[in-house]
C-alpha cells in the first residue's frame, strides 16, 4: 500500500477538526509514468518528510512547489486561509510564510527553501560559475519580488499605480533584458548550463505569476523569454502539476 492510501484519511480525519484549509498531499502516483531521474531516488537514502505552509496562492511559494513537482517528490502542500493568519502569525519564527518543515524542523526564506531542495535533488549545476549565475537570477527575481509584493498588497488605488509605474518603467524591463541575455545562450531553455536547474523553475514560475498580475503582454519583446518559459511549463513533470493545482488567485 502506497503512503499516499495510508496518509490520506488521517488526513481526512483532521480536516473535521479544524478550520484551517485541509491539507493537501501531493501524490507522485499521478507522475508515475515518468522515468525517475534525480539523484536522490537511484540511492537508498529516505525521503524526508516534507510539508510546505503558505497561504492559498502561487506567489512566492510556487517555485518551491515547481521544483517538489520537478523531483517528484511527496509533500504536504498546508494553504493558510487569510482569516487564520493573524492567530497563527505570532507561532512562526519570522512572522510571514512560507515555511518548509523537514521531518518537523523549520526553514524559512523562500529563496533558501528552494535553494536546499534544488542542492538536494540535482537542480544545482556541477560548475560554479553555472551555480552563481542561478544565484543570481533568483537575486534579480527578489528584486523584483519586494516591490511586486508591495504592489499586490497595496489597497490605495493611486499608490498602486505608481508603484506598478516605477516596476515596469526599470527594474522589470531591465531585469528582463538580462534574462533573456542568458536564456538566448543556453538554447532558450536554461538559465545557465544544458540541464532544468531551480533558478530555471523559479524564472518560469514568476514569469507566468507577473504575466497574470502586472501585464499579459510582459514577453511580448522576449521571444526568447517567452520561449524559455513555454519550455519549461511544459515540460511533463511541471505539465502534472499545472493540470492539478489550484486556480490562480490575486492576493
Amino acid at each position: 500500500m502506497s503512503i499516499y492510501k495510508i496518509v490520506q484519511p488521517v488526513i481526512h480525519k483532521l480536516q473535521s477538526f479544524s478550520q484551517i484549509k485541509p491539507y493537501r498531499l501531493y501524490n507522485p502516483a499521478i507522475l508515475q509514468q515518468i522515468p525517475l531521474n534525480r539523484e536522490l531516488h537511484n540511492n537508498n537514502q529516505k525521503t524526508p518528510d516534507y510539508k510546505l505552509t503558505y497561504f492559498d496562492l502561487r506567489a512566492i511559494a510556487e517555485p518551491i512547489r515547481l521544483i517538489f513537482a520537478y523531483a517528484k517528490v511527496p509533500y504536504i502542500d498546508e494553504r493558510i486561509p487569510f482569516k487564520k493568519w493573524s492567530d497563527m502569525k505570532p507561532s512562526t519564527p519570522l512572522g510571514k510564510m512560507p515555511i518548509l518543515y523537514v521531518d518537523g524542523k523549520q526553514l524559512t526564506q523562500s529563496s533558501t527553501i528552494a535553494r536546499y531542495l534544488g542542492k538536494k535533488y540535482g537542480l544545482v549545476p556541477n560548475d560554479e560559475f553555472d551555480a552563481a549565475r542561478c544565484d543570481e537570477v533568483v537575486d534579480i527575481l527578489n528584486d523584483i519580488v519586494t516591490v511586486w509584493r508591495n504592489f499586490q498588497i497595496n489597497r490605495d488605488p493611486e499608490k498602486k499605480a505608481k508603484l506598478k509605474e516605477e516596476m515596469m518603467a526599470n527594474l522589470v524591463p531591465l531585469s528582463l533584458k538580462r534574462f533573456e541575455t542568458f536564456v538566448i545562450a543556453n538554447d532558450n531553455k536554461h538559465v545557465a548550463g544544458n540541464e532544468t536547474s531551480w533558478a530555471d523553475l523559479s524564472l518560469a514560475s514568476y514569469l507566468e505569476l507577473f504575466e497574470l498580475s502586472l501585464d499579459k503582454n510582459l514577453l511580448a519583446d522576449h521571444p526568447g523569454l517567452k520561449k524559455f518559459k513555454e519550455y519549461i511549463l511544459n515540460l511533463p513533470e511541471i505539465q502534472e502539476w499545472i493540470q492539478n493545482r489550484p486556480p490562480f488567485k490575486a492576493a
